[in-house]
């Protein structure tokens, strides 16, 4: 098996066989048509740095940070006949609108309210878990808020204890 040589862009590189002859990148040019292979280098790797390059536009620049005053709260002690509530307050450090878009739970036992409205960067929302006890005894619920902001959803837990009283 024999390798054929192929010069196009001024280096000579070997191809199969099968290729020769019947490999013509640009039918109907002349090898000695350096302007238009040139010209066809320099928009390939025009093309490739503005693929590949970084964006400085908005896009980094607009951000949506959220924080929570705090991820976790115990109820502590309380009573069947209780229902005990608690406000998670959200606030969005980003430069960027925050949009809570859903919130769940991991029982129905708990019942939400959140901000539905855009929080404006610097603004804040809530978040408010109404806990109303089916069972005695201890408890641990989680409580999923998913927004606009990149970082995925952000995890909430309450947890307490019900007394039977």
């Amino acid at each position: 098996m024999t390798d054929a040589i192929f010069d196009f862009w001024g280096a000579k590189s070997r191809i199969l066989p099968i290729f020769e002859n019947k490999f013509d990148a640009f039918p109907g040019m002349t090898h000695s048509n350096n302007a238009f292979r040139t010209c066809f280098g320099l928009c390939l790797l025009f093309s490739g740095l503005l693929l590949f390059a970084p964006t400085t536009g908005s896009a980094q620049q607009q951000r949506t940070d959220i924080t929570v005053s705090e991820l976790s709260y115990d109820f502590g002690r309380f009573t069947l006949k209780d229902a005990p509530s608690h406000t998670f307050v959200i606030t969005n450090n980003g430069s960027n609108v925050l949009l809570l878009t859903a919130i769940r739970t991991t029982c129905s036992c708990a019942k939400l309210k959140w901000t539905k409205t855009p929080i404006a960067p610097g603004g804040s929302g809530q978040v408010v878990v109404t806990y109303k006890p089916t069972d005695a005894g201890a408890f641990h619920k989680e409580v999923v808020v998913q927004s606009t902001a990149p970082d995925g959803p952000l995890r909430l837990a309450i947890k307490g204890y019900v007394e039977k009283r």
